[in-house]
């Protein structure tokens, strides 16, 4: 059945104007519109259908994001990146601002789950429950859009795996949550391109800036475009009104970061010094794209291999989806924008989220950028299915299954789960299951740091290990807690080693981040090492990895 939302049509049938939504009825009741092309509606609508799409998208959602949180929500621990997020929450959990008083990405990612800290707890699991939300939302968002192409409860379930399976990493899952949820708006803007949903657009753009000005941006510019292919293809007064509403919807949605600006003192210096230092630094460290034939299979186990070319062919699925896309979005016509609604919105936020994954395209940037055009990609399947039902069959089980497998198999999340035996480890007052040697690891940290250092004496880790902080609980002396820059200039080493003044105790982890040498902390910080050296002397810690230099501030 046609769902009434989301399938218009054009001419003779809209004479009647009378279940024209609400938005296309002003526009039908405009001044001239007799001279344009009238939406109405394509079919009555199958009411228990849509309620049952609606129900089946909502509790996909909550079934698997509990579903996973319960199978690997404590399992492991990333102390780089994961820490990133965990430290920011906690401290902005105890009144300190991001950007202003720590090293961070866009506030709204840490004052959202410091604000659900104070339900699901402040530990690292408190946290993983606040993600496993995020999870869920991202999901009911995909399939809301999703269920635009599709009724069948079979058909989405298959989108909510294939998506859910690529929602990593967990300490990421805001990217591919803001993702849908502007695929989601595109496709309300396809359906019904009034001026309030030009709004709620809008301010889709605007809240997810809040998160991530970078996400902020794909989203404005990719549902700014919809919104402009909707006046191209949809010839209607009130442009410059429904152009201001998603204008003025971006403010109101970016009201959060508007309102920080103003009311929280320092804050706009600490965004401003971020903006610098992104375009001074870079937003990431680079990283070729997967093509099949960069595979190295050497080595590698039979399942591994197959691992491997499959995120390959993943890989190449933004080279098929998004040019087809954007080719039927170019040619359709204006009763095509609502019908086909998932494939272009997609197509749009997907080719801009795209930019996410163009600098650094390792597996877990491509997963943060990947959902909408998966999305896409399905509904373009089942498009084909309309026609060739065959093709469009065998092109959904190899896809879906090449998809899913290479989301499992890419996914840092099921490292080892049901694979190898995990041990329960102590982390704080969370315990973690983890393999034998990381859960050794970390209780040899922390019978080191509690033997060594006093409850009240100050800790620096450098360059790469922000969980450290609050595993510890110990506030980091400095604004930054993760080290990435590369040849770091005087000022701003001198500035770090005032910030180091009366601190006792500094930990290294000596070692390259992502590989490259010069961002090993003794050479992209030289100035400060040799302030180490001599300021502070080495403590024996033979329970420690020999690249863990334990210092204690000379007397």
């Amino acid at each position: 059945m046609v769902d009434r939302e989301v399938f218009p049509r054009i001419g003779p049938r809209s004479k009647g104007r009378k279940d024209l939504p609400d938005g296309c009825a002003r526009l039908a009741s405009a001044p001239g519109a007799s001279r344009m092309p009238l939406v109405s509606l394509s079919a009555s609508p199958d009411d228990r259908s849509l309620t049952r799409a609606r129900l089946v998208a909502l509790a996909f959602a909550l079934f698997f994001a509990l579903g996973w949180h319960q199978w690997v929500g404590d399992a492991h621990l990333n102390a780089a990146e994961e820490g990133y997020l965990w430290y920011g929450t906690w401290r902005a959990g105890l009144g300190e601002v991001p950007l202003r008083d720590f090293q961070s990405y866009d506030p709204g990612r840490y004052l959202s789950c410091a604000a659900l800290a104070k339900v699901f707890g402040s530990g690292i699991l408190g946290l993983r429950r606040s993600i496993a939300l995020f999870q869920g939302l991202a999901l009911l968002f995909g399939l809301l859009a999703a269920r635009r192409a599709t009724r069948s409860p079979l058909a989405l379930a298959a989108f909510g795996c294939v998506l859910g399976f690529w929602l990593f990493p967990r300490h990421k899952v805001f990217e591919g949550t803001c993702a849908l949820f502007a695929t989601w708006a595109g496709v309300c803007l396809l359906e019904r391109p009034d001026a309030r949903r030009h709004l709620l657009a809008g301010a889709s753009a605007g809240l997810i800036a809040f998160f991530g000005r970078n996400l902020g941006a794909y989203a404005a510019v990719a549902l700014g475009a919809l919104a402009l292919v909707t006046a191209w293809k949809v010839r209607a007064p009130g442009l410059a009104r429904r152009l201001g509403a998603f204008a003025g919807g971006v403010v109101l949605g970016y009201l959060p970061m508007l309102a920080m600006f103003v009311l929280v003192p320092g804050f706009w210096d600490g965004f401003v010094r971020s903006m610098l230092l992104l375009l001074r630094l870079g937003s990431n460290i680079e990283s070729p794209w997967l093509f099949p034939w960069r595979v190295e299979l050497a080595g590698l186990s039979a399942r591994a291999a197959a691992g491997e070319l499959a995120l390959a062919c993943v890989y190449l699925v933004p080279f098929v989806t998004l040019p087809l896309g954007l080719f039927f979005l170019l040619r359709a016509r204006a009763e095509d924008l609502a019908r086909r609604a998932p494939v272009f919105a997609g197509t749009l936020v997907g080719l801009l989220w795209l930019h996410h994954a163009s600098v650094r395209s390792d597996s877990a940037h491509f997963a943060q950028s990947i959902q909408p055009t998966l999305l896409a990609s399905g509904a373009l399947l089942l498009w084909l299915g309309e026609r060739r039902r065959l093709a469009a069959l065998v092109l959904a089980l190899l896809g879906g299954a090449a998809a899913l497998f290479a989301g499992l198999e890419a996914n840092p999340q099921l490292n080892h789960v049901g694979r190898s035996a995990l041990v329960e480890a102590r982390l704080g007052d969370d315990t973690l299951r983890m393999l034998p040697s990381q859960a050794d690891y970390f209780a040899r940290l922390q019978a080191v740091v509690a033997e060594k250092l006093g409850p009240e004496e100050r800790l620096f880790v450098a360059p790469s290990r922000p969980s450290f902080y609050p595993l510890l609980g110990k506030r980091s002396p400095s604004w930054w807690i993760y080290f990435f820059v590369k040849d770091a200039d005087e000022a701003e080493q001198r500035a770090l080693i005032g910030e180091l003044a009366g601190v006792e105790w500094v930990l290294i982890v000596d070692q390259a981040i992502a590989e490259r040498e010069e961002l090993r902390f003794r050479n992209s910080y030289p100035l400060v090492w040799r302030h180490l050296e001599t300021a502070y002397r080495r403590v024996p810690t033979p329970t420690l990895e020999p690249n863990h230099f334990l210092l204690r501030l000379r007397e």
